[in-house]
């Protein structure tokens, strides 16, 4: 029998070849994953502020995330109260977990007298990403936002650690108008405040409860308020931003006396309370 195919047989072979060899290359297309599917890198998730600061997020004040960006810092804050006011705030936190969380209940109650406050993360602390960036560098970034969006009066304001980088930051420079300190240790990273004092001419606020840790902190911020012309506010017991208000969030004494100064006895600067 002879081994060779006739014409027809030999062009239905290469048909059959042809369609197979198809199909084979259709399934391996089948089999090659959409790259629209294939797994994506994950991207940085970030916590809104209701999520991050739970119960001390405030009920029915605007509170906006900001990221301000400078050389080599990203500062995490938030823009509490409606914009652009008069009279606005940098608030620095007490050292901790909380950050900015920690001011938003009277960051709430400011912004109900017409006053925007910005609480702040530094570098360091809460959700900020910073190289080392001096304490008045962060800032100013916080008091040009503010100046943007049209305050023309910026007052700095921190509890414990972040009254005494109040202190330092006034000292070194930062332009605002006025300045509180809330319980500020009288030395913060190796720095006196009474060294820096005749550095800061700007009107200011002390505020102490004399029960508040070693004696000697105390007698030191009534000297800190004497050297810099700032007014002294012996405050009955607390500390930090704790002095501020009452459990049920209303301002205490120390809590008023801190928003009179803010306002500066101007009727312009704050609403009526």
């Amino acid at each position: 029998m002879s081994s060779r195919l006739g014409p027809r047989l030999r062009r239905s072979v290469r048909l059959a070849l042809v369609a197979a060899l198809l199909g084979a290359g259709a399934s391996a297309c089948a089999d090659d994953p959409d790259p629209a599917d294939a797994p994506q890198p994950p991207t940085a998730e970030v916590t809104s502020l209701a999520d991050r600061c739970l119960s001390a997020y405030p009920d029915g004040v605007p509170v906006e995330r900001v990221v301000l960006e400078g050389d080599g810092t990203d500062i995490v804050g938030a823009i509490v109260g409606d914009s652009p006011a008069t009279t606005a705030v940098v608030l620095l936190p007490q050292i901790g977990p909380a950050g900015l969380c920690g001011w938003l209940p009277y960051a709430a109650v400011m912004a109900r007298a017409g006053i925007t406050s910005l609480p702040m993360d530094p570098c360091g602390y809460g959700e900020s990403a910073c190289d080392d960036v001096p304490i008045e560098t962060q800032v100013e970034l916080a008091i040009d936002h503010l100046r943007d969006l049209g305050a023309d009066r910026v007052v700095l304001m921190g509890a414990s650690m972040g009254g005494s980088q109040t202190v330092r930051a006034v000292g070194a420079g930062a332009e605002v108008d006025s300045w509180v300190d809330l319980s500020g240790p009288s030395a913060w990273e190796g720095e006196w405040l009474l060294d820096v004092a005749g550095d800061v001419d700007e009107p200011g606020l002390v505020v102490r409860a004399r029960s508040d840790g070693d004696p000697g902190e105390f007698a030191r911020a009534r000297r800190l308020a004497e050297r810099t012309g700032a007014t002294f506010v012996e405050a009955p017991s607390g500390h930090g931003w704790d002095m501020l208000l009452d459990v049920d969030r209303r301002p205490t004494r120390v809590g008023r006396a801190v928003l009179e100064f803010v306002c500066s006895g101007r009727p312009e600067a704050c609403n009526d309370r």
